[in-house]
This record gives structure tokens, sequence and C-alpha cells, in this order.
């Protein structure tokens, strides 16, 4: 992290930078936007919508988003060991910024009288 840190200094107001964790498996399927990288996959479908902005707040379009994750079970694919993609896959930002895919939950989320917020 600290190698990363120092190769790829970012202003103070940008998101920190990060590595790509032990899981990550490269050339992930390019999928269009609101596509389902759970395909029926154990756990609870949901809906993850979001934007890539610059350091002023105007949109970026054609950002690549590397979308990856473990399923209802706590498994990612390269623990399932399976021959097609699972749980994962490559998005792009529109002209507004804007992203949206189809996912499983990582946790349970039950409304009440507040929002939950997924990070």
């Amino acid at each position: 992290m600290l190698v990363d840190c120092i190769n790829h200094r970012m202003p103070g107001e940008a998101t920190p930078t990060t590595v790509t964790g032990p899981f990550h498996i490269h050339d992930s399927p390019s999928l269009s936007d609101g596509a389902d990288i759970a395909n029926g996959a154990p756990g609870e479908l949901c809906f993850v919508a979001g934007s890539v902005r610059d350091m002023n707040g105007g949109p970026i379009a054609g950002a690549k988003l590397d979308i990856w994750q473990a399923d209802g079970d706590g498994l990612y694919e390269a623990q399932r060991g399976t021959d097609e993609p699972w749980m994962r896959g490559v998005f792009t930002s529109g002209a507004d910024g804007s992203f949206w895919c189809r996912r499983c939950c990582l946790f349970p989320i039950r409304f009440r009288w507040t929002a939950a917020s997924v990070n």
C-alpha cells in the first residue's frame, strides 16, 4: 500500500489509492450498464449506482470500473474454481459519469425508518 501511495501521488481531495487485493482476476468481461454480475449466484440481489467525478465535481465519461466481489456464500471466483467469470465485470461510466449494476448484497440490508448505507 505504501509503495502504491508513493508511486501514485494525488491531491489531498482525491480518493485514496488502493491495491486490487488477492482475489482480483484480470481480463474481466466488458458489461453494459445495468448488467447483472450476480447472474444467479447465492445471495440477495441488490442494485448499485454511482458516478465518477473529477476534482471539481464534473462527470468523467468513459471511466472503466473493474468490479468484483464475493457471492452470498462469501466466496470469490478464485475460490469457486469456475471456468466462467463469476461475480465480476468491467463497466464504463456514461456521458454524465454514471454507472449501475446488479450484484449480490454483501450483507442483508433492512430498512426501518432510516436508509441504510452501502459503501
